[in-house]
Order: C-alpha cells, then structure tokens, then sequence
C-alpha cells in the first residue's frame, strides 16, 4: 500500500492498525538516516601525542596541570575530560602508587649481587634458610574502608572510620619461615636490631 503511494493514515485505516506503525525496513532505515558521526575531535593525532608525552616525562603530573599545557603549547581550548580521554586511550590510566621501601643505587647493587651469588644454589640447600621479617599492627591503621550509605548518613557512626594520631597503639611483631614450614611469632619490645636476632 505504502508504495502504490497511500499515506499512512489510509494504509493504517485499511489494516485496522495505528498510524504511527511503520514496516521494519522503514524503521530501519529511518535509523540509517539518523546516524551520524558525532562531535568532532578536537585534538589531531599529533595533539594526541602531545598530551600523552607531557604525562610520559611527568608521570606525577594531574590532569589540570597537563591540560594548561596543551593550551599554552597549542593554544587549542581542552577541557580535563578531553585530556583524561586521550590519555586513556593511550593506555595511560591512574593508578595508586604502590608503597615499597626505599632503594638507593647501592643497595639495588647489593641486592643484584647477593641474587647473583645464590642463583645457582640447589633445593637441598633451602631447608637451611630462614626468611624472616617484622612488622607493625597498628590498632587504628591509616587505610581506606568502603562503606554504602546515603548522602544524609555521612556523619553517623557506624559509618565512620575512627582516625587517631599516629595510629593509636601499636605492637611489633617478628615471624620467620622456611622450607620446612612457619616459626612462632614472637613479640618484639622496642626496635629489632641484630641483638634481638642474635
């Protein structure tokens, strides 16, 4: 009916149905004709790599920090969710620095050497090593704890995370381990140094 050139109203009359329905091929290239592609980029390839080298040679460096240069650089207006996208799709996201302890040159040589010098030993010779390592519980640790609550329950108390100076109180403890199992853990008064090993 439709292409013998009858409108929709009298197509829909002749079939009982309402006006407003259309045949799948004429929804689906109404859809056709609607598409399109969208905002153009802003930034070129060369932008791109220009946002995503100023992140390289300062990996510590925020997002607003990088967004001010581009526009001083360029002089092209960006906001910081362009930058963010443009760095995520250089696979540049962010992340927690992971906290490790300290290393100078001279004891990742140390450390280098000392790998070098057991790398060669066999398994007969591990039941004769002990692995050993402090730490210290706190009773108030400085962490991060997720809780769901609504946006008019933010200062009740049991969803709050109990915060003192310094940790509170806190308890050093020394374990050790080896190939032929785990040690007594023991507590340590003080700091451990090597009289305490000895």
């Amino acid at each position: 009916m439709r292409k013998c050139g009858m409108s929709y109203r009298a197509t829909a009359s002749k079939l009982g149905i309402c006006k407003t329905k259309q045949t799948y091929e004429e929804r689906h290239c109404s859809r056709l004709a609607a598409e399109r592609s969208g905002r153009p980029k802003i930034a070129s390839l060369r932008e791109d790599r220009t946002i995503a080298g100023s992140s390289r040679r300062h990996r510590r460096t925020s997002i607003p920090i990088i967004q001010r240069g581009f526009m001083e650089k360029t002089c092209k207006s960006a906001s910081p969710m362009n930058c963010s996208r443009r760095l995520h799709s250089a696979g540049l996201g962010s992340y927690v620095a992971i906290i490790k302890p300290l290393q100078t040159a001279i004891s990742g040589k140390n450390r280098r050497i000392w790998c070098n010098t057991k790398k060669n030993w066999r398994m007969e010779r591990l039941p004769k090593v002990l692995f050993s390592d402090e730490s210290r519980l706190q009773l108030f640790p400085n962490q991060r704890v997720r809780v769901r609550r609504t946006t008019t329950e933010k200062f009740l108390p049991e969803y709050l995370s109990p915060a003192v100076q310094g940790g509170g109180d806190s308890v050093m403890i020394w374990g050790c381990m080896s190939a032929n199992g785990t040690g007594i853990l023991r507590f340590v008064n003080g700091s451990m140094d090597f009289k305490e090993y000895t």
